[in-house]
């Protein structure tokens, strides 16, 4: 089980709050933890073809 302590600056000074999270809640953190971990290898191509029109002319308004 883990217990995550907080203080914020606008509730009142007696101590910390917490709370205690369910077994789903801790599997959520450990996911978002490892997809903040992993690095992405893409590579991006502009393809100049009739398809891609549009994008390329929302990317040239700018």
């Amino acid at each position: 089980m883990l217990v995550i302590l907080h203080r914020s600056s606008t509730w009142a000074k007696k101590g910390p709050a917490s709370c205690t999270l369910t077994d789903s809640q801790l599997n959520y953190i450990t996911t978002e933890k490892e997809l903040l971990a992993i690095e992405f290898d893409l590579e991006i191509r502009d393809k100049k073809v009739i398809e891609n029109q549009v994008a390329d002319h929302l990317f040239r308004i700018e």
